[in-house]
């Protein structure tokens, strides 16, 4: 009797364990999963443009630009070198909507020879489209999120490419305030008759973030500081 109960016991045991296995599985591939930080994701996502400090043909975006009142904000961050055609087509449609402001097209990842053909090049043709280099540590310097870029936690987290978008344009509306779009978002007509602060609705529940804008007044701080915490 004594072996039977042993095996009952050791089976009980691997059952068990197996079970943890799957319900871990699970829950790692649903929205409860957590950011595991402590962990290294080497193999999921590439995120290694943002720290290549090369040069390129685009002018690099730093502290000392400038940005009017009326500015709209594209970022591409999946370290591809340059826009598909779907991008630039969201890109000319803010651009021939919004002939006053300056479109701006901020990109991770190093850009050569784009004056030769491609997307980059036909949007070099509209004078209020503004293609820039963006290199995240110099961007985040001087922001409450220096630490959080500097520190590495992009690089520990599951969603590399989707946390730095999302870092990314938070940033850009607390730095100069104005409209961040999704480059899978083709406006159809201009947005100068909505309110200087708001957002797009997701949901009845949630406010989505792919549409958005900050004023540059008390309001519009006040919404990019705690959008920043």
């Amino acid at each position: 009797m004594y072996p039977v109960r042993v095996l009952r016991r050791f089976n009980c045991y691997v059952i068990s364990l197996l079970c943890l296995v799957c319900v871990t599985i699970v829950i790692l591939h649903t929205d409860f999963a957590p950011d595991l930080y402590f962990l290294h994701w080497e193999s999921l996502e590439d995120n290694s443009c943002h720290y290549q400090d090369s040069n390129d043909d685009l002018p690099v975006i730093s502290s000392s630009v400038e940005m009017p009142e009326k500015s709209i904000f594209f970022h591409e961050t999946s370290c591809k070198s340059g826009l598909d055609s779907r991008q630039a087509c969201a890109v000319e449609a803010a651009a021939r909507a919004h002939p006053k402001w300056q479109v701006n097209v901020l990109i991770s990842a190093p850009i050569k020879g784009y004056q030769r053909g491609g997307s980059l090049s036909v949007l070099r043709k509209f004078r209020n489209v503004k293609l820039w280099r963006l290199k995240i540590w110099e961007y985040a310097k001087g922001t409450p999120l220096q630490d959080m870029v500097f520190n590495g936690a992009l690089n520990r987290t599951r969603w590399r490419i989707s946390h730095a978008s999302d870092l990314l344009r938070y940033l850009s509306l607390y730095k100069y305030g104005g409209v961040y779009l999704d480059l899978d978002t083709v406006v159809a007509k201009a947005l100068d008759p909505l309110p200087k602060n708001w957002s797009a609705r997701e949901s009845d529940e949630n406010v989505a973030s792919g549409i958005m804008s900050f004023s540059r007044d008390h309001v519009g701080r006040m919404v990019a500081n705690a959008t920043i915490k």
